[in-house]
């Protein structure tokens, strides 16, 4: 995984493993999901542009939020 942020330009922080748990609805027939926390920085806003197309185009993540700090 780390190879991903680096070829982004992203700088990984700090990745937390949550662990399975039942989502708070139901989201493509899916009914449990894997939570991972993942703090990230960028130098240029255009890399973390890119960053959540990756996201968008993993078939594996269904859902992913952003909060700024």
């Amino acid at each position: 995984m780390k190879k991903q942020y680096d070829s982004l330009g992203v700088t990984l922080l700090k990745e937390d493993e949550m662990g399975k748990r039942r989502l708070a609805y139901e989201i493509n027939k899916q009914t449990d999901g894997f939570y991972y926390v993942t703090q990230i920085e960028v130098d240029d806003f255009s890399k973390l542009q890119e960053y959540e197309s990756e996201l968008k185009l993993n078939s594996d993540i269904i859902r992913f939020m952003k909060v700024r700090l």
